[in-house]
């Protein structure tokens, strides 16, 4: 464990790829295993870290996710740490979050919510899904307050309701993030033919930016950005920010392989066999990263990555943002930001 200066802020943690539901965006379950990624393990992530998601899979299916979470905070005491869940589990949900709270970890859980309820239910491909994902919220609320986040991922199935979940986020009281449906080598793949695209999509993004931008705080500009931003894939055009994965970010996955980003099937090493400054200081590391960027043939605009370059090129953020502001609030239509 190091504090290099020169390492990654961010990652996305796959505690398990077990899960309880099989929906339309993803088939991780199908691909469940060993799960190599231990408290012990998640102890030897690098000290750099500032932002720690802990997924799946359904990472409330392990017995020992406070554990994982301790494991996750002592090692990286500087970082934000977030467990995203499907919200199936509003019990034991709420037993480890009041067992972290208890212990003095101030974590956050992000809850999926893929629509209201007959197109949550749709897409989950469960019965009752939606009915859940309250439970669970009615649970964490009390414990977590605004630490607690509604997240939408929008896809060919549901681009049509957003407008829906914000309307519940507003009424909760809760914070909403946004993502769009991706298909990885190695990750997830949707089951159907739901990667957004055509006209809903960009409706569905521009309904966004004009949510975010209704509210004022530099978390919400940056989501309004990454909203506006993921237009441009739409339109052909290149991501607005060059990404910097491998560099500023990785994944690690259940079986605990490191990668370069969740979306390409580039394994730099496995922190199971290996300690963390031979797997970023290895060559397939370096053979990694000059393919990264503009070179990356994926060119996706996932949050994951995303959130890390909108960080980055915050005064390019900024600048956008001082003049979408404006535009928003007098009826106009904000400035697009993609890259030629």
């Amino acid at each position: 464990m190091t504090a290099a200066a020169n390492g990654p802020v961010d990652c996305v943690v796959a505690l398990t790829y077990r899960c309880n539901l099989k929906c339309l965006t993803c088939d991780l379950a199908e691909k469940a295993g060993a799960e190599r990624v231990s408290p012990e393990v998640l102890g030897r992530l690098p000290a750099s870290l500032r932002y720690i998601n802990l997924s799946g899979g359904e990472p409330f299916l392990r017995d020992d996710t406070a554990a994982c979470a301790r494991a996750a905070a002592a090692a990286c005491p500087r970082a934000a740490i977030t467990i995203s869940t499907n919200g199936s589990l509003p019990a034991r949900a709420e037993e480890v979050v009041r067992d972290l709270r208890e212990a003095g970890l101030g974590v956050r859980v992000s809850v999926s919510v893929d629509g209201l309820e007959a197109t949550h239910d749709r897409v989950r491909q469960t019965p009752g899904s939606f009915a859940k994902v309250l439970e669970t919220i009615d649970r964490l609320q009390p414990l977590l307050g605004r630490d607690l986040h509604l997240a939408f991922t929008i896809s060919a199935a549901n681009a049509a309701e957003f407008e829906g979940v914000a309307a519940l986020a507003r009424s909760r009281r809760l914070p909403l993030s946004l993502a769009f449906v991706h298909t990885s080598e190695h990750y997830f793949r949707p089951r159907e033919a739901v990667v957004p695209t055509g006209e809903e999509a960009r409706a569905a993004a521009r309904a966004a930016v004009s949510y975010y931008l209704k509210r004022f705080s530099a978390r919400a500009a940056g989501r309004a950005y990454f909203a506006s931003g993921f237009q441009c894939l739409l339109e052909g055009s290149k991501r607005p920010l060059p990404c910097r994965a491998g560099e500023r970010f990785f994944y690690l996955d259940a079986a605990a392989n490191v990668y370069g980003c969740n979306m390409r099937a580039d394994v730099l090493g496995n922190l199971a066999a290996a300690a963390w400054d031979d797997i970023w200081g290895a060559r397939p590391r370096r053979d990694f990263l000059p393919t990264t960027g503009d070179a990356c043939p994926v060119q996706c605009w996932m949050v994951c990555t995303a959130r890390t370059s909108i960080r980055d090129g915050r005064v390019r953020v900024g600048w956008w943002a001082a003049r979408a502001y404006p535009a928003a609030w007098l009826g106009g239509t904000p400035p697009g930001n993609c890259r030629p």
